[in-house]
């Protein structure tokens, strides 16, 4: 019976951290999708992707494939990174420590095949480079996405404050 009870407990505690380690991939993959749903379904043009990027962004986390990586207390990671746009082609970017400026204009993405054009799809040319801007931009509600996995990148996703 004792080894019964043990048996039990130990199945449970491995079924909660199996749970546990499934939940932040399923969330992943879910704002993954309907993110890419929203911006189907609103097939924003140039005009429309240039409203919605005006303002502050804050960054929220990165996946790479189906891993996701958000930040952690006390590492470089952990790092507040927020990229406010203003509408005549400027931003700063700010972290925890620094802050500065650059210029950006969005553009048509090339697609797989070489000089075809994305659906509508925009990405940032920024000055300087900034990573976690780059690929395609998908927009849900208040949620912006650089989409890079498709050319096995990371997707950095942001909030709009």
């Amino acid at each position: 019976m004792l080894l019964k009870s043990k048996l039990l407990l130990v199945l449970s505690v491995l079924l909660q951290i199996m749970l546990i380690g499934c939940k932040e991939e399923e969330t992943t993959a879910e704002a993954y999708v309907a993110i890419w749903k929203c911006q189907q379904e609103n097939n924003y043009d140039e005009a429309a992707t240039l409203r919605n990027i005006i303002g502050n962004w804050e960054w929220k986390y990165s996946a790479a494939g189906q891993v996701s990586s958000t930040p952690a207390k006390d590492t470089e990671s952990s790092k507040v990174l927020k990229i406010e746009f203003k509408a005549d082609g400027s931003g700063t970017i700010m972290t925890k420590d620094t802050s500065g400026s650059f210029t950006w204009t969005i553009e048509l993405k090339d697609s797989w095949t070489v000089g075809l054009k994305e659906n509508q799809l925009y990405g940032f040319r920024t000055v300087p480079f900034i990573s976690q801007l780059s690929g395609r931009l998908l927009f849900c509600d208040d949620l912006m996405m650089g989409n890079n996995s498709y050319i096995d990148g990371v997707d950095n996703v942001f909030k709009k404050e």
